[in-house]
């Protein structure tokens, strides 16, 4: 839909085919998003392959959009790995780019539960002001969260970089998966009920923030995808101890529910 917009917006329309205002130059006042981040993520195995290089070329593709619309901030999104993916290459081509255009930049590696998420996800963010415009700081951090995830500074040609100095105290508490989850009933493998109710009430003040100011009582999209023998024995085998995730999984033989053993997890 993006794509078609851009097309009707490049041969003049002002509007769509539904009669919705389409943005034209000059008129945006922020830009921001997150190019497919796969093949920069250090957890693809398979980042050289084509598609994983094509995805990378959409980054071209988000910048070409910023020099079109010209917006007054811009905001990119993507893994922590882009900061150092091809020795830094498209780091720097990036802000090269954005310098080029005549914006100020800066950029940083954030972690996501230092603002209230229940999970640790590192991501670098690269924040861009147009001439005149006063360039935003990063937000300091609202909650309080495992030091060892917060290891944001990153290194650039032998030079390490942060985007602010690390803060050992936050006005709130780290919010935890308890927090977020412990209201949602069990479901079986393979559940797709796309709404459900809720069977009790909220647990915690981020569950009430999820449900919103009226209180929904309405569970969507909690679904799960039928899962095979072998990754019901996986999630079974991690340990349930604060900080578990797959690099826990004991490396012994395991019965699968189909009556067959695994190979060593």
């Amino acid at each position: 839909p993006l794509t078609i917009s851009l097309i009707l917006i490049v041969q003049g329309k002002t509007v769509n085919d539904k009669g919705q205002k389409l943005p034209q130059k000059g008129e945006v006042e922020l830009l921001c998003g997150g190019p497919p981040c796969q093949g920069f993520s250090g957890m693809n195995r398979f980042n050289s392959r084509q598609y994983s290089l094509f995805k990378n070329s959409l980054i071209v593709s988000y910048l070409s959009y910023c020099d079109y619309y010209r917006p007054r901030f811009f905001i990119l999104e993507n893994v922590r790995n882009f900061v150092s993916f091809k020795k830094s290459m498209v780091l720097k081509l990036t802000l090269r780019c954005l310098v080029k255009m005549g914006y100020q930049c800066a950029m940083g590696v954030l972690q996501s539960g230092c603002y209230g998420i229940p999970q640790t996800r590192r991501r670098t963010i690269i924040l861009a002001a147009a001439p005149g415009e006063v360039l935003p700081s990063f937000p300091q951090h609202t909650h309080v969260f495992n030091p060892r995830s917060c290891q944001l500074t990153f290194m650039v040609d032998d030079n390490k970089y942060q985007c602010y100095d690390s803060a050992n105290s936050a006005p709130l508490r780290t919010i935890t998966v308890r927090d977020a989850l412990s209201d949602l009933p069990e479901i079986c493998n393979g559940h797709q009920v796309a709404d459900m109710p809720f069977e009790g009430d909220s647990l915690s003040h981020f569950q009430r923030k999820m449900r919103g100011p009226e209180d929904q009582q309405v569970l969507r999209d909690h679904i799960c995808k039928d899962m095979a023998s072998i990754v019901k024995a996986r999630i079974a085998s991690i340990p349930t101890s604060s900080g578990s995730d797959w690099r826990d999984l004991p490396n012994v033989v395991v019965r699968l529910s189909d009556g067959s053993y695994t190979n060593k997890l």
